[in-house]
């Protein structure tokens, strides 16, 4: 169940000021006596609530003395439910029969001693449909904007209840979250991901292990709201498989690649579908000795590619300046959009364009981290004392130049990573405690952790905007007449918004890894 009522702007909304300036997405006169202004109003209400059944079956089998078999089947019913059950009762349901997620995996004993042992697995998984989703796209979320002339120097009087001047948007309002019924797929299918993995570990000698892994998960489809614009400019969704059924073609327009995308004048042959795949090798040396010495080594090549930074979507990421997202009913907002299936990485077909008119902006995503090592080494004394340390060091994470469009949108114009990478980073960790014992089961422990021990300052995120996203309304660049097959100059697009519409902050350092932090804890152990 999942009853919510967050007024986040308060009674009075938030009142956005335009002075002197035109509103280019607006109808005339698109600007009054001191230019024009903009009333907020965004809040979540309501309640729904729905049941999801699950059910397996898993064996495991030894078919040989040296060979394990594990075998699973999962399934599982689920309802994702409406937020305004007087217009539909629920949103949509995936039965038992769509959600059938088998399993397989397998253990061999080389030898017969232990000493090498090979495995592998493959498994289905499928995805809960998030709240977040429900919230936003079946009736609890209101995100509406007025936008007035102003013609008043008494801006402070400004809110909800006092909105003076001319309407000049098409309609009596922008509605950015029209409840989406009608455009969700029938044939919609649950999010799911396949997981493949094979291993070998080979004792060298008594305490010392190699192992070797390689993993690859890849997403088979996901779920995501796909935006188009209406007649009046609001925002509404369609809802399914980006790339099928319903959304093979684009936002809920039509059925042919004659027909339209309603943002502009492309005519898309086919939506891109999201596609996920991560690819890791892992190599790792252990070791223990007998003086109590502990030690691991390990190096992970790996590869995450794709169009879909996933649920957690780092595609969209808010540095300090930029706002904010609003936490899922949490007591604080967050600079990244919080985990759904309801990102804007199909909201309007210019975002899935780059300038040169590519659709699919496929490569690196924003967590790729080819390279990572780590090291872990501790000792354990007679006297119950131990210490630890953990280093880690791994490549940076790719860098993307956006440019903001009209409709709030950044665009990936020269496609992911063309702005190369954020510095290595590297972090040292260190673990001391000591330990003493009350009998043969009672034990009392004080343990110091300290993490980042060196301060070690990384830029974990670079301001990665051309323009100012935070003012899309006046330099947001303007595709609605952009044939986006044929690509755009956006350069000249952003530069004939004049001399301050590039960010300054851009290719800028903007967020850093936590300085050293320490932690003590006492625990009684009994």
């Amino acid at each position: 169940v999942n009853n919510v009522n967050i007024s986040e702007l308060g009674p009075d909304g938030r009142i956005l000021l335009y002075w002197g300036q035109t509103c280019t997405s607006c109808v005339a006169p698109k600007t009054g006596t001191y230019g024009y202004y903009v009333v907020q109003d965004y809040a979540i209400k309501g309640s729904t609530g729905a049941n999801i059944n699950h059910f397996y079956i898993q064996d495991s089998w030894r078919i040989l003395p040296r060979l394990t078999l594990n075998v699973g089947l999962r399934t599982e019913k689920e309802t994702i439910p409406s937020f305004q059950r007087s217009i539909k009762d629920y949103a949509f349901r995936f039965g038992w029969g769509d959600k059938l997620a088998p399993r397989i995996g397998a253990s061999f004993d080389v030898f017969g001693d232990g000493r090498l042992k090979v495995s592998g697995a493959w498994g289905r998984f499928y995805d809960w449909t998030k709240y977040d989703l429900a919230r936003g796209t079946f009736g609890a979320e209101v995100w509406v904007d007025y936008y007035r002339t102003l013609d008043t120097t008494d801006v402070l009087s400004l809110n909800l209840n006092n909105m003076p001047g001319q309407n000049i948007w098409p309609g009596v309002y922008r509605n950015r979250r029209v409840p989406g019924f009608e455009y969700v797929d029938p044939e919609v299918k649950p999010m799911s991901a396949d997981n493949m993995n094979t291993g070998v570990e080979y004792e060298v000698k008594p305490g010392t292990v190699f192992s070797a892994r390689w993993t690859r998960n890849k997403l088979n489809r996901t779920i995501e709201d796909m935006g188009f614009l209406d007649a009046t400019g609001s925002e509404q969704y369609g809802y399914g498989n980006p790339g099928e059924g319903r959304y093979v073609y684009g936002p809920v327009s039509g059925e042919t690649c004659t027909t339209k995308i309603n943002n502009g004048q492309t005519c898309v042959t086919l939506m891109p579908k999201a596609e996920r795949v991560y690819d890791a090798m892992e190599l790792s040396l252990t070791r223990r000795f007998t003086s109590g010495w502990f030690a691991n080594f390990s190096y992970v090549y790996s590869k995450l590619w794709g169009n879909y930074a996933g649920l957690q979507n780092t595609d969209e990421i808010r540095p300090p300046g930029y706002g904010a997202f609003g936490a899922n009913q949490g007591f604080f907002n967050t600079g990244y959009r919080p985990g759904g299936n309801a990102s804007r990485s199909w909201d309007l077909d210019e975002v899935y364009y780059d300038a040169h008119g590519n659709a699919g902006v496929y490569g690196r995503l924003p967590t790729d981290r080819p390279h990572v090592f780590k090291f872990y080494g501790s000792k354990t004394f007679k006297t119950g004392t131990e210490i630890g340390g953990f280093y880690r060091i791994m490549s940076g994470t790719p860098i993307t130049t956006l440019v903001a469009t009209m409709n709030d949108i950044p665009l990936m114009v020269e496609g992911r990573g063309d702005a190369g990478r954020n510095p290595v980073f590297s972090q040292t960790d260190l673990l001391v405690a000591q330990e003493f014992k009350f009998g043969e089961v009672k034990r009392l422990r004080f343990e110091f952790n300290a993490s980042n021990l060196f301060n070690q300052k990384t830029n974990m995120y670079t301001f990665q905007n051309y323009n100012r996203e935070d003012l899309y309304d006046t330099y947001g660049i303007d595709l609605s007449g952009t044939d986006l097959n044929k690509g755009f100059d956006w350069k000249s697009m952003v530069n004939a918004l004049g001399p301050n519409a590039r960010d300054p902050r851009f290719g800028k350092a903007a967020w850093f890894n936590p300085g050293f932090a320490g932690r003590v804890m006492v625990k009684f152990i009994f």
